[in-house]
């Protein structure tokens, strides 16, 4: 994501996280695609679903403010942030060493293997071995019954895939060899007054240079292109629930396997049903007589509808409990249970006949129902 979450969420670096939530919910309800029609709806949908992303998960919070744009250029990897930092302080404080992928540098992608190499003493056989590709972030928005039912759901998303004019490799076909400028050929750098050495970040450890990149890609590589997957959505995913795909992500340096698709699933909510953990809150509109006198009625649950008995006298507000009819667990655990909120509706028509209804009922009220409100 390119952009900066904060400008896109509308808040400062220092927000509360409630504030960044409520932010969230504001800027998703403008740009939902379903409520706003504008040509660029859906993109901003998907920036303000993005930020969020960012911004609602503390631990990537923090990396974005501490490294930025290259947080999310390393995936939100704790563990390739750390070694940036060292990697970094050993070269006198930089912030970088090629801008990593997606921003035509040579490099994020060797920083374990140049980590290794500082304590090892290694050189550039080392920092040429195959290694996995970083793993792609994205999410997606469902309906909260798709997450309870389960589903699959099409994802259109801009995802990396090996560069067709260089077959992956992020050379030029035309690129000439020569030695690399930084190293003088040798492969290594010394670090650390001397005391250390590590892979050269410039060639890779081949003590070589590449004349020409890929124009295609930058020399990354890889590009990214319009994708459409069929995405699984297992039943009883809840609200921030991750999805991983595997082999979805960056391409493999070196040979090395490709990184995976991660989808952060967020919901979008339904009018009468809510999700407390695995327990499901549904409000049922009942008729005023229903309440009065009591009555059975119909509820729809994720099995199906079944009979709930409405007791004389109930009020709106009053919670009743069908066991076992709440969220499903995505690994096969025990389900919640279903809570039903009654809601008194009055009628809808208001005519001569109904206010003389509601003038004899109030004549039945022996107390003031107001009588303990205080605040």
């Amino acid at each position: 994501m390119a952009k900066d979450p904060y400008k896109i969420l509308g808040v400062s670096r220092d927000a509360s996280a409630d504030e960044v939530k409520k932010a969230y919910k504001r800027m998703a309800r403008k740009y939902h695609p379903d409520l706003n029609k504008a040509k660029d709806a859906e993109d901003r949908f998907k920036e303000v679903n993005g930020a969020f992303e960012i911004l609602g998960n503390p631990e990537k919070r923090q990396m974005f403010d501490e490294f930025g744009e290259d947080a999310e250029r390393m995936g939100y990897d704790p563990e390739k942030m750390r070694q940036y930092r060292a990697y970094s302080s050993h070269l006198g404080g930089g912030r970088g060493f090629g801008g990593g992928f997606g921003q035509g540098g040579g490099g994020l992608g060797d920083l374990g293997d140049i980590f290794g190499s500082i304590f090892s003493g290694g050189g550039g056989a080392r920092a040429r071995r195959p290694q996995a590709g970083s793993d792609v972030v994205t999410g997606m928005t469902i309906d909260l019954l798709e997450s309870l039912r389960g589903a699959e759901i099409e994802l259109n998303a801009n995802l990396p895939s090996p560069c067709t004019t260089c077959s992956g490799s992020g050379k030029s076909p035309h690129a000439t060899r020569g030695t690399c400028g930084q190293c003088g050929g040798s492969g290594t750098l010394s670090i650390g007054g001397g005391r250390l050495q590590t892979a050269c970040p410039a060639c890779g450890g081949s003590g070589q240079s590449e004349a020409l990149g890929c124009h295609a890609c930058a020399g990354r590589g890889a590009t990214y292109q319009p994708t459409r997957l069929k995405v699984r959505i297992p039943a009883g995913v809840a609200d921030g629930g991750k999805i991983r795909l595997g082999a979805k992500g960056e391409p493999g340096i070196h040979g090395g396997p490709p990184g995976d698709l991660i989808i952060t699933v967020h919901l979008r909510p339904h009018p009468f049903l809510r999700r407390e953990e695995d327990d499901l809150y549904l409000v049922l509109p009942i008729t005023v007589p229903e309440a009065v006198t009591g009555a059975t009625v119909e509820v729809p649950t994720l099995n199906g509808a079944v009979n709930l008995k409405i007791a004389p006298g109930s009020q709106s507000g009053q919670r009743l409990r069908l066991r076992g009819k709440g969220a499903p667990s995505p690994r096969g655990g025990q389900r919640g249970n279903l809570y039903v909120e009654l809601a008194i509706q009055v009628p809808d028509q208001l005519n001569d006949a109904t206010r003389e209804a509601a003038n004899q009922l109030a004549s039945h009220y022996t107390t003031d129902v107001r009588e303990k409100l205080t605040l």
